[in-house]
């Protein structure tokens, strides 16, 4: 990655609930999230991204108590980011992450695909796009647009979410990346653009390039 100059990022366990009921389950995902931030230290990776968990009781404040907690017993460098889920019993929403990020000082993952499933079908066109970034602005400030950290794909899904990931290829498919990529050119930003394309990663991350070209 020094050699080719790309930057690493890790995607933190699934296993990782920091809002489970279960004391221990939380006790032991702090664990495992300080492991994965030290071996992601190691490996010269910058960030490193997770899911905030189910919707349970009190859910926000379990997560925002557990990242604090990692925050205390971890002092390296490596970026804690909760990323936006695609269903609706998952804590996640673009609100939830962003409390999320005000009460912790952590950075977002925005996950494109998961908003527009938890929107069912939310994300068609520029201005939606925008709105997304406008939100962002308003509630961290211009900063934490700048270098934002995205997953892009297009998604199926159903009345409860994010069903499954599509592939670029296909046909009448969302979201596009070409509603978002004018947006990227009006604030200026320069974001990590992470392709969850299904059996087309490859393939997602080249058309990102060229549309931006």
């Amino acid at each position: 990655s020094k050699k080719l100059d790309i930057e690493l990022s890790v995607h933190a366990p699934y296993y990782i609930v920091l809002t489970s009921e279960k004391n221990e389950v939380i006790e032991n995902s702090i664990k495992e999230m300080i492991k994965t931030l030290k071996l992601s230290e190691l490996m010269n990776a910058k960030k490193v991204i997770f899911h905030p968990g189910f919707n349970t009781t009190n859910a926000l404040k379990k997560c925002i108590n557990g990242i604090l907690k990692i925050k205390e017993d971890y002092q390296g460098k490596v970026e804690i980011l909760p990323e936006t889920m695609g269903r609706l019993s998952q804590l996640g929403s673009l609100n939830d992450v962003l409390e999320i990020c005000r009460e912790t000082g952590c950075l977002p993952c925005i996950d494109f695909g998961h908003l527009h499933a938890r929107g069912l079908g939310s994300l068609k066109n520029e201005e939606d796009f925008r709105k997304i970034i406008l939100d962002i602005e308003e509630n961290l400030g211009e900063k934490f647009i700048q270098g934002l950290h995205c997953h892009f794909y297009p998604v199926e899904f159903t009345d409860k979410g994010e069903k499954v990931h599509r592939a670029v290829t296909e046909k009448n498919v969302f979201p596009r990346f070409k509603d978002f990529a004018p947006i990227i050119k009006e604030f200026n930003l320069k974001p990590t653009l992470i392709s969850e394309s299904r059996d087309s990663q490859d393939l997602g991350a080249l058309e990102m390039k060229e549309i931006l070209k």
